[in-house]
């Protein structure tokens, strides 16, 4: 049987392909996951947000003002 030549290059290339891979899929698995997390972040400080600390109803602002 004829020996490879370039057996343990391929092999060595082979494994780096597989690492790359393997590298890109889990960065992309933590990129969703940290988005996922800051979505969820953004959603329970929005409410606090939008009122911009006023604690009073709309009604009561605008009865305030005219007097």
């Amino acid at each position: 049987m004829a020996k490879r030549g370039k057996y343990g290059l391929d092999k060595r290339l082979k494994e780096l392909k597989k690492k790359k891979k393997r590298d890109e899929k889990l960065e992309r698995k933590r990129m969703k996951k940290q988005g996922a997390q800051n979505d969820s972040e953004e959603s329970r400080e929005a409410p606090v947000e939008a009122t911009d600390g006023d604690l009073t109803p709309d009604g009561e602002t605008k009865e305030l003002e005219h007097r």
